[in-house]
Order: structure tokens, then sequence, then C-alpha cells
């Protein structure tokens, strides 16, 4: 289970399951399924990837289910940082619309 305000979403039309993570209307964590129908997911894609790399940290997932039981435990897991980053960024995005 989530904790509050972190919702199950799907990032596109044609995705028949939510695959991402959102707060503060930013995806914070997103299951991908690859051409061989595996799955993997991002972390922390809400920010940049890191210096010198073109992908988000990511983690290969069993099944579906598995990497989504993966991503609530570490939302748990970094639930305050996660706030207070997608915070930060609404607040800057909001300053610019001004």
């Amino acid at each position: 289970m989530l904790p509050e305000n972190f919702t199950w979403a799907r990032v596109a039309d044609f995705e028949c399951r939510p695959t991402a993570i959102y707060i503060n209307e930013l995806a914070v964590s997103r299951l991908v399924k690859r051409l061989d129908e595996s799955w993997f997911v991002n972390l922390d894609y809400h920010l940049p990837p890191p210096a010198g790399r073109i992908l988000h940290p990511h983690r290969n997932c069993r099944s579906y289910e598995t990497g989504r039981a993966g991503c609530e435990e570490w939302v748990r897991r970094h639930e305050a940082r996660l706030r207070a980053e997608t915070a930060a960024i609404a607040a800057r995005r909001w300053e610019k619309a001004r």
C-alpha cells in the first residue's frame, strides 16, 4: 500500500495497467516492459539521470506484480525525500509560470 497522496497511474493511453507512481503530478518511479516481456523499473524518475548517464537508475523485476510491490516498498522507504524533491520541483514550475 502506498503512502497518502502517492498514486499509481498509466503513463500512456495504450498501457492497460498503471505503470508509474505519482505525487505532486510527477512520476517518481516507472515500470517498463521490455520486448522480451520482462520488466524493469526506473527509480527517481522525477529527477534528471545522474551525470554522464542517459538513463535513470533501474532494477530488473521478475514480473509486473513483483515490480509493483518493489516500487511501493521503495516509495515507503524514500517517502520524505520524494515528497520534498517533488514539492521543490512543483514550486519551481509554479514560479516559472508566474
